[in-house]
């Protein structure tokens, strides 16, 4: 169980975090042969962080210093990889690993949405000076802002939603039913505004969901250009055609 999630029908496999040199540059020469080519775009350092490894974090951590990032930095000078990332839930981890590497990117999830702006007050404004670029996913915050208040999937951060976050969504849900733009297009649009943020990653597990993620009945989650804006809302206001929101945070 990670993240108290108990995957359905998972891989008989155990989970063993190695951040060591021969850890990373296995992990990157099975990717090769998961993918059949030689090289590969992004490499992410996965859940390194407290978050993630509570007390064990520590040890990861030295396991970096001592040869993992010699191997991020072999793989980047030798043209194996074009970027080094880090993919986590924690904004900390992130910052932490920048002070000690020089990332091109990262993968954060959750926590910059329409009812979570935890990112935009320190950390946006730390990478756009490191020249750090994000990878924005999780902005349906595990699926309450895809589905909505009413839906079937009220998770909040791979739980379930508590009534307090559904309150919230129903407020964001009250000016998109004002402005006539589905949820998941606002959820969409105001994170890929920010320009902290240089691509937004929406997951899917089939092709249906694939084509879900670009288009929601007439709307188009990219392409679609919310209205301007008739009133402020319960906290929200439109600034652009691809901004219509702020985050409903209080």
């Amino acid at each position: 169980m990670i993240f108290g999630i108990e995957w359905i029908d998972g891989l008989p496999f155990v989970d063993e975090f190695d951040y060591s040199y021969d850890g990373i540059m296995r992990s990157f020469e099975d990717s090769q042969q998961r993918f059949g080519i030689d090289g590969i775009d992004i490499i992410h350092v996965h859940d390194t962080g407290r978050l993630s490894h509570g007390d064990d974090n520590d040890r990861y951590w030295t396991q970096l210093q001592d040869g993992g990032f010699k191997a991020l930095r072999e793989l980047r000078e030798s043209g194996a990889v074009k970027a080094v990332s880090i993919g986590v839930n924690e904004t900390a981890a992130v910052l932490d690993m920048a002070n000690e590497f020089p990332l091109d990117c990262c993968l954060i999830a959750g926590r910059y949405t329409l009812i979570n702006d935890e990112a935009s007050s320190h950390f946006f404004p730390e990478c756009e000076r490191l020249g750090i670029d994000v990878i924005a996913a999780g902005v349906f915050n595990s699926g309450i802002l895809a589905g909505g208040s009413k839906g079937p999937n009220k998770l909040f951060d791979y739980s379930d939603a508590p009534q307090s976050i559904i309150d919230k969504v129903e407020a964001v849900e009250e000016v998109c039913d004002e402005f006539s733009v589905a949820l998941p297009t606002a959820a969409v649009q105001f994170v890929a505004a920010h320009p902290a943020v240089a691509t937004v990653l929406v997951g899917a597990k089939n092709p249906t969901e694939i084509r879900r993620c670009y288009s929601v009945g007439t709307n188009t989650w990219l392409t679609t250009t919310p209205p301007p804006s008739r009133s402020s809302g319960p906290k929200a206001r439109a600034t652009s055609c691809r901004r219509s929101f702020s985050p409903i945070v209080a």
